[in-house]
């Protein structure tokens, strides 16, 4: 697939996505609007980033790219999703990534500047560790900023 957000030089970015049943491996619309606010309100350049929950890796992929920052993705454990990620990272010239597994629960010990999270929240029995994983992310660094977009689903509103 070939999201709508184009670079800077009006070339789409290549995302890999397959039609399995994983999550992380369709590119959601709070990526794309995540996505599109990096990139127009936000200079990245010399900034560590990282992405919780990445699927298909957009986010981070315009954060690099258009923005300049290193950034580190993240997501399930999963070999077709390291291997999905490096394919679209390789195709569009992310040179400055790193790619993590990560599972919900987890302590987070990168210090970054800015956490990146798009509809991570689908499941409500993972909400509370995945707060854990980002408090602890955004603890290692004084100065660092969470953007998290989630979509408008009746059982968040319950929480």
């Amino acid at each position: 697939m070939v999201s709508s957000l184009q670079r800077r030089r009006d070339k789409p970015f290549f995302v890999l996505e397959s039609s399995s049943e994983n999550y992380s491996s369709y590119t959601w619309p709070c990526a794309i609007i995540l996505a599109n606010y990096i990139a127009k309100n936000l200079d990245l350049t010399g900034f560590k980033t990282l992405e919780l929950g990445s699927g298909t890796g957009l986010v981070s992929m315009v954060a690099e790219k258009i923005c300049g920052a290193n950034v580190t993705l993240t997501d399930l454990p999963e070999k077709s999703w390291f291997d999905n990620i490096e394919t679209s990272c390789r195709h569009n010239s992310i040179l400055k990534y790193k790619i993590k597994p990560i599972v919900w629960a987890e302590q987070i010990q990168e210090k970054v500047s800015f956490i990146f999270a798009s509809d991570t929240l689908y499941n409500p029995w993972f909400f509370d560790k995945f707060i854990y994983t980002l408090y602890s992310a955004l603890s290692q660094n004084d100065q660092c900023y969470a953007l998290v977009t989630i979509q408008d689903r009746e059982y968040i509103n319950h929480c």
